[in-house]
């Protein structure tokens, strides 16, 4: 865990949580708390509302309130896709596809699979430079897209044998919290 008062050089400003902010690598984001005044050390979780009622994942059914569910912690491992974009027009034929992955916790990213049939059949991304513990994993694929509608999907391993859902539903929840299923953009390959 880090305490952060700088950035670039500078004070940190209030936006970014400062003048003091906690940053704890490989956790969500409602761990990285802003504003700090004081610092408690504690046996047990700080049961005010945000870390005790909001920053839970609940069942479908489950009605929020203290304690309820499961606290959220380590990011889930994810990937995401950034070329080409959802929505572009590429060329048919052979295409590179560019992304990136993250595990949080102690995990890292050990495999990243690309398919451009939406999943049917999977080709094992080139991992990238590795920069770093807790940095995202810069990944590339190279597919070969039919001329039509496609789309290009991207799941991550973690190096606990971890995977993302296929399917956004798997994980749902009335906040929206942990949603890391495969990534996916649609584009049109178009004929030469």
């Amino acid at each position: 865990m880090l305490l952060a008062w700088e950035m670039n050089g500078a004070p940190l400003p209030p936006l970014h949580g400062g003048p003091l902010r906690a940053v704890v690598p490989g956790w969500i984001g409602a761990r990285r708390v802003k504003w700090l005044t004081r610092i408690e050390l504690r046996a047990e979780p700080w049961d005010g509302y945000f870390q005790a009622t909001a920053y839970r994942l609940l069942a479908p059914e489950a009605e929020p309130g203290p304690g309820a569910g499961v606290a959220l912690g380590e990011v889930a491992v994810n990937a995401d896709v950034l070329e080409p974009a959802d929505g572009d027009r590429v060329p048919a034929g052979a295409v590179e596809v560019r992304g990136y992955a993250f595990a949080g916790g102690e995990r890292h990213v050990v495999r990243v699979d690309v398919s451009g049939d939406g999943g049917r059949s999977f080709t094992q991304a080139e991992l990238l430079d590795d920069l770093g513990r807790w940095a995202w994993r810069p990944w590339r694929a190279r597919l070969t897209l039919e001329p039509g509608e496609r789309e290009i999907v991207a799941r991550a391993w973690d190096s606990a044998g971890g995977t993302q859902p296929e399917q956004p539903a798997s994980v749902w929840n009335a906040k929206g919290y942990v949603n890391s299923a495969w990534a996916r953009v649609r584009v049109t390959a178009a004929p030469a």
